[in-house]
């Protein structure tokens, strides 16, 4: 018994510690991943827009709050390996060629490298190697399919395409709200998982005011 309230202090401080270190990591890699938004005006502040549409994702899933919070962290890094883009292509006014788009495909592999180099972020890492996965294996990097894709990276993929789809880019506007959806909801099932994308679509049936469209909307283009 005299050796018990030691015991407790040195776990204690053991957590302390590990809580500081994971949210140590976290801000490293938000900063990172902040500053690689900035180089491109187009693209400013479309990692926090994913990371909302993946928390509503998530949550309608009803997934553990940790689970979620990687989630959601990953999300707000997933293009952290655009760093190792050059300007040149990441910037380019008009359509890029195939080559560049094979150097611009790199970077998820890039983001899972450089964030799977802080040890607390593996797991996060292997979702952003993960996110441009297609439902029927005819994404990128590795072909997965189905299931076999993390859920983190099938959640993150919904979100990703369509805030790239409702956002201006050099080579073309802005596509609108309801264009974006039905593209979403033409994807489900082959690009996406149809369970995220009802995910996606749900939360606004119950809010009207919500950024999301409904899972209404969905039956009508069905």
């Amino acid at each position: 018994m005299l050796y018990f309230p030691p015991v407790i202090w040195v776990f204690y401080k053991g957590f302390g510690l590990f809580a500081q270190l994971r949210t140590e990591t976290d801000n490293a890699l938000v900063v990172l991943a902040n500053t690689i938004d900035k180089r491109d005006r187009y693209t400013y502040e479309h990692s926090v827009r994913v990371a909302k549409y993946v928390a509503q994702i998530a949550t309608w899933l009803k997934l553990p709050d940790d689970e979620i919070d990687l989630i959601v962290s990953a999300a707000q890094v997933h293009d952290l390996g655009k760093i190792s883009i050059d300007n040149r292509i990441l910037l380019k006014e008009g359509p890029i060629t195939d080559e560049e788009r094979q150097q611009i495909n790199t970077h998820s592999a890039a983001g899972a490298e450089l964030a799977g180099q802080f040890s607390m972020y593996r797991t996060g890492a292997d979702i952003i190697r993960h996110h441009h996965e297609r439902w029927d294996g005819t994404g990128y990097l590795n072909g997965l399919a189905g299931e076999a894709i993390p859920l983190g990276a099938r959640i993150i993929a919904v979100a990703d395409v369509y805030d790239a789809m409702t956002s201006d880019r050099p080579y073309r506007v802005a596509l609108t709200h309801e264009v974006a959806l039905a593209e979403i909801i033409r994807g489900s099932g082959s690009q996406f998982d149809a369970r995220v994308v009802e995910a996606f679509l749900a939360p606004a049936e119950e809010e009207s005011s919500a950024a999301v469209p409904s899972a209404k909307m969905l039956r009508s283009y069905s």
